[in-house]
């Protein structure tokens, strides 16, 4: 989990990757929450985005949990 200021946005994006042993667990929400606390209060971020593959359910739910207003539509 961790920021990257990818060429094709204009703000840093959060990104979270985890082996399938892994998932359903709430890591991916915990460790998202965390990085985007620290981007947010440490580095001084006042935005921040997160992309998805729409067909990605479960990333689309955490970043709906993390307020990314726009997630699963």
């Amino acid at each position: 989990c961790g920021l990257i200021q990818r060429p094709y946005l204009d703000v840093p994006d959060v990104g979270f990757a985890f082996l399938p042993a892994h998932e359903g667990q709430g890591f991916a929400t915990e460790a998202a929450a965390a990085t985007l606390a620290h981007a947010r209060t440490a580095l001084g971020f006042s935005r921040l985005g997160a992309i998805a593959l729409p067909t990605n359910a479960a990333s689309l739910r955490v970043l709906g949990k993390l307020g990314f207003m726009d997630a699963g539509r």
